[in-house]
């Protein structure tokens, strides 16, 4: 969907990241390779299954979850959506 949200601004003549930011979802290969290349969230899939696990066999023990150790996912900073550091 953020290919076509890139295509779309380019499209229209929309700078991005100065007009729009766009983020993806999942960290594909590409995405370090678009113009401009585009900021991705990868997603810790195989931990989150083994979390839904622990949870569910918690839930069928009655005992308590234990807490998540880290998180699912991350920012990967690309130019989509530009220097953040600007006021």
């Amino acid at each position: 969907m953020a290919l076509g949200v890139l295509r779309g601004a380019a499209e229209r003549g929309w700078s991005v990241p100065g007009d729009l930011v766009v983020t993806g979802w999942d960290d594909a290969d590409f995405s370090a390779y678009t113009m401009p290349s585009l900021t991705t969230i990868p997603v810790d899939f195989v931990e989150a299954g083994r979390r839904a696990m622990r949870r569910l066999v918690a839930a069928v023990r009655d005992e308590e979850t234990p807490p998540p150790t880290a998180p699912l996912q991350r920012v990967v900073w690309r130019e989509s959506t530009g220097d953040l550091t600007r006021p």
